[in-house]
């Protein structure tokens, strides 16, 4: 049935342009974007919780030498379990309860993070944080 005050082919025209737009929107999934084992969360991939790490990925042996990033961790309060010679904080992602530990402070010295991390503006997710090392 045409829209009122519209020509049949119009109504046919915005119908058509109407369910264009929404299966080009729902196939944009987001989680379609990253490998098995990661999931995409603001804006990157990151490894599902308790996910073995690839052959091409970081280990946890890391600051430089990358000890102690990547280590499993609750409290976002006071770190006390990322408390290594190489992490300090427990980065914990918006909305979920467990993150891993990590450094802050890599925009003045990137060397902190690790192969296999990289130093990322931690402000786009929670105004006023600093630099940190996260996984990529």
């Amino acid at each position: 049935m045409p829209l009122p005050h519209t020509t049949p082919w119009l109504s046919r025209l915005l119908a058509a342009s109407t369910l264009g737009a929404a299966l080009l929107v729902a196939s944009c999934q987001p989680e379609d974007r990253c490998d098995v084992g990661y999931r995409f969360s603001y804006g990157q991939c990151l490894p599902e919780p308790g996910a073995a790490p690839d052959a091409g990925a970081a280990s946890d042996s890391g600051g430089a030498d990358g000890i102690g990033f990547g280590t499993p961790c609750e409290d976002g309060i006071s770190h006390r379990d990322c408390q290594s010679p190489t992490t300090s904080v427990c980065l914990i992602a918006p909305g979920t309860t467990g993150g891993v530990c990590s450094q802050v402070g890599c925009e003045q010295a990137p060397a902190l993070c690790p192969p296999g991390w990289r130093c990322f503006d931690l402000s786009s997710f929670q105004p006023g944080a600093p630099f940190g090392c996260v996984p990529f």
